[in-house]
């Protein structure tokens, strides 16, 4: 393919399909009066040559399906240790301490080296907090030379500091996604569980702004916030920050038996679709975990637009294929988890 510079032997209608993709992206780029050798050289990163790479080998395993199987998934998220500095009411992990059989340093490279032998291609550190473990900077930094993108879930609390945050880009960070409950500092704080934890959250963003580094403000949506999406997005614009994802609120863990937290039926309908509306303005990229949020793009839309991945994006014949070719959730074929002992887990969260 020339744009990865990956060479895969294949069949002679996989070849045909992989030779239209190349044409399809060339006319993208004159369409978008953009630089073909730009384009080229983002292609060529390591990340993204493993994610076509694991496409390509998928079409001349399986051919060419609906949805495509594949043969690794594209993103592994790894809850990396139960340690936490916060006392989240909405945990699912029921996290704190650090658990007695969580992997060592050595067992954490070597997930690492199976993780790439699989072809995956990128790697999200969850948890607890990553950031406060001693074993996170060396395996940010293990995984970035070994060619995957690695991500990061924080609660920001460490990347109040600039110079934190400027050390783990240095090693390899190329995303960092920072919770942020409420645009209320006090609200919030009671939500954490931890005082000052939304100053750190807002100082986080900013440490991102300055130094360019991919960043996402994460939300998770309850009866406790429902009413302050629009009080959210403002802050997020605010502080300059281009993405905001609200994820679903998951009764288990540290909450499991409160599910009155979660919104019902209707009220979630009436979130979707106003973050749709919110989104079609097009000031900041509004995302969402919900499955139905496709429908309900579907059905405002009059069926012009799709939501593949749970985010909107504009309706075409390309998109509807992407749709196709992802085929809904994606748990255990586009991403997995991994938890702190090493074992696969419940996968609740979806990165951008």
């Amino acid at each position: 393919m020339k744009y990865s510079g990956v060479s895969v032997k294949c069949s002679l209608g996989a070849k045909f399909l992989v030779d239209l993709a190349d044409m399809a992206i060339r006319v993208g780029v004159m369409l978008l009066r953009g630089n073909d050798k730009e384009v080229s050289k983002a292609f060529r990163d390591p990340a993204v040559g493993r994610g076509v790479e694991s496409v390509l080998k998928s079409i001349t395993l399986y051919g060419v399906t609906t949805p495509q199987k594949l043969v690794a998934a594209f993103m592994i998220v790894w809850n990396f240790t139960n340690l936490c500095n916060l006392k989240c009411r909405h945990c699912y992990q029921r996290t704190g301490a650090l658990l007695l059989a969580e992997l060592t340093l050595e067992e954490k490279l070597r997930v690492v080296e199976e993780l790439d032998r699989a072809s995956i291609a990128s790697i999200a550190l969850s948890g607890g907090e990553p950031t406060i473990h001693q074993d996170y900077l060396t395996i940010v930094k293990y995984a970035a030379r070994r060619g995957f993108y690695v991500a990061v879930a924080t609660s920001g609390w460490k990347y109040a500091d600039i110079e934190e945050l400027r050390k783990a880009v240095n090693t390899g960070l190329g995303y960092v996604e920072v919770s942020v409950d409420s645009a209320n500092p006090s609200k919030h704080d009671v939500f954490r569980g931890i005082e000052g934890s939304w100053s750190r959250a807002v100082k986080a963003f900013e440490n991102a702004v300055k130094l360019g580094v991919s960043y996402a403000m994460a939300v998770t949506i309850t009866r406790e916030n429902i009413d302050e999406v629009d009080d959210v997005l403002d802050l997020a614009e605010s502080i300059g920050v281009k993405s905001v994802v609200f994820f679903n609120f998951i009764p288990v863990g540290r909450v499991a038996g409160i599910a009155e937290y979660d919104l019902d039926p209707f009220i979630r309908e009436e979130f979707m679709r106003h973050i749709y509306r919110e989104m079609r303005r097009g000031k900041i990229e509004i995302y969402t975990n919900a499955p139905r949020y496709d429908r309900v793009v579907l059905q405002l839309s009059r069926g012009l637009e799709t939501a593949p991945t749970h985010c909107t994006l504009r309706g075409d014949p390309i998109v509807t294929a992407i749709a196709e070719f992802i085929g809904g959730c994606g748990a255990g074929r586009i991403y997995a988890a991994v938890q702190p002992d090493g074992g696969s887990g419940l996968m609740w969260v979806y990165i951008v």
